[in-house]
């Protein structure tokens, strides 16, 4: 029996206009190879809003170039016409969805600054595998618009779909999984049927569809797999953004299993993070997004660092992950008594544990089936204590004194970008 939530849904998808004239018209501009890109700032210029969008993506920390991008001509130069391309087609994409102020967060949901964090993600991952030949523009593009479905439950089933975050915060089940019991549809298959909607390649769609299939449908998909890996590390870096605070085990030993202590990766994280980079990268040491009892001698008394005991070498790295996101140095402990805040597990030997420092036990981290690892990691109730035990009053201090996406988000609202 279909239920009469999708029946809306359905209807709401085919009576959605097109994408916004100006927006494609300046789409066949960027796909003109004889276009220079003067022509394309000069109309990019001419929608305020829009301008605004490219400058601050091409001030992010992934380009290096923070504040120092202060044109538009400059900006496409060094984003390139594929991400401005990208850009362009996203926020398009808001716009059709008659996004406004009023239904820009639901439950603190951000889809945007999600987006763009897995988009930036997923490019960085796409460079990482050249003999894949993997494009990285489009793993951009796909990054982008992965979770385009979710703009339509907010915009139209908002009272409901807050429901249904508060329950994946609280229960931990899967996000699609609550999606498909409320609505008998999830975001990702919503979202493919926008693409159908509006025309977008073959594989974009089959991206957004299956981005939370899992490694079954996944395993041959190097770009479902990119968008799978993006998607987990801007969740592990901010996960209020996503609205999906809590992570699958088994869904995080599936990807970062080939990644543990993966540089390339942690660089990453350090890029898409919702703190000043700069602040990240001084506490990443040796490189390598970690440091060992001797490297942490690096760091002077003031520094404060989190020691981790864990016996999971993938739930280990994710944690690592959301400790660098923070700015926050991840350390190895052998009950030594380094770092600040220990987190460990409920299977190591607990009288080598130093009581004198916080400690955060894992198992008080799951949701879900309780004491199942298999159940989902409460990322945001790790970062919570995480940063209670460094004496952070809460996250929105660090991200207040932050923040690239966190301001991003802000002007977008006030610019109406959407």
């Amino acid at each position: 029996m279909r239920n009469h939530r999708l029946d809306q849904l359905m209807r709401i998808v085919e009576s959605l206009p097109a994408l916004p004239t100006g927006h494609v018209n300046l789409l066949r501009y960027l796909d003109d190879p004889d276009c220079s890109q003067l022509v394309i700032g000069e109309l990019i210029s001419q929608d305020p809003a829009l301008a605004a969008c490219v400058l601050r993506v091409a001030n992010s920390s992934f380009y290096g170039m923070l504040g120092r991008v202060a044109t538009i001509p400059q900006a496409v130069v060094l984003l390139g016409t594929h991400a401005v391309r990208s850009i362009v087609l996203g926020a398009g994409v808001f716009r059709s969805l008659a996004f406004d102020e009023r239904h820009w967060r639901c439950a603190t949901l951000n889809v945007w600054s999600h987006s763009l964090q897995t988009a930036v993600a997923a490019r960085g991952l796409a460079q990482r595998f050249p003999a894949s030949r993997m494009d990285a523009d489009a793993a951009f593009t796909a990054g982008l618009l992965h979770d385009i479905g979710k703009l339509l439950f907010v915009r139209h089933m908002s009272n409901t779909y807050e429901e249904v975050l508060e329950r994946h915060r609280s229960e931990g089940q899967p996000l699609c999984d609550l999606e498909r019991d409320a609505f008998h549809v999830d975001h990702a298959h919503l979202g493919a049927a926008l693409g159908e909607k509006w025309n977008f390649p073959q594989q974009l769609n089959q991206v957004i569809a299956r981005h939370h299939s899992g490694p079954a449908v996944s395993a041959n998909d190097t770009m479902l797999q990119i968008i799978e890996l993006a998607d987990v590390l801007a969740r592990l870096t901010a996960p209020r953004a996503s609205g999906q605070v809590c992570v699958l085990v088994d869904r995080i030993s599936n990807l970062l299993q080939d990644f543990v202590g993966d540089s390339h990766v942690r660089q990453i994280v350090l890029q898409v993070a919702p703190i000043p980079t700069a602040d990240a990268r001084r506490c990443y040491a040796n490189g390598n997004g970690t440091a060992d009892h001797k490297a942490g001698a690096r760091f002077g008394a003031d520094e404060i660092s989190v020691a981790l005991d864990l016996q999971s070498s993938t739930l280990r790295e994710a944690i690592v992950l959301v400790c660098l996101s923070l700015g926050w140095t991840p350390i190895s402990d052998s009950g030594a008594g380094c770092g600040h805040v220990l987190i460990t597990d409920n299977d190591c030997d607990r009288d080598r544990i130093v009581s004198s420092r916080p400690t955060i036990w894992v198992d008080e981290l799951l949701r879900g089936r309780a004491g199942d690892r298999q159940g989902c990691l409460d990322v945001l109730e790790l970062q919570q204590r995480v940063m209670q035990g460094l004496g952070e009053r809460n996250l929105s201090d660090v991200h207040h004194r932050s923040g690239i996406w966190n301001s991003l988000d802000v002007s977008l609202v006030e610019d109406h970008v959407i």
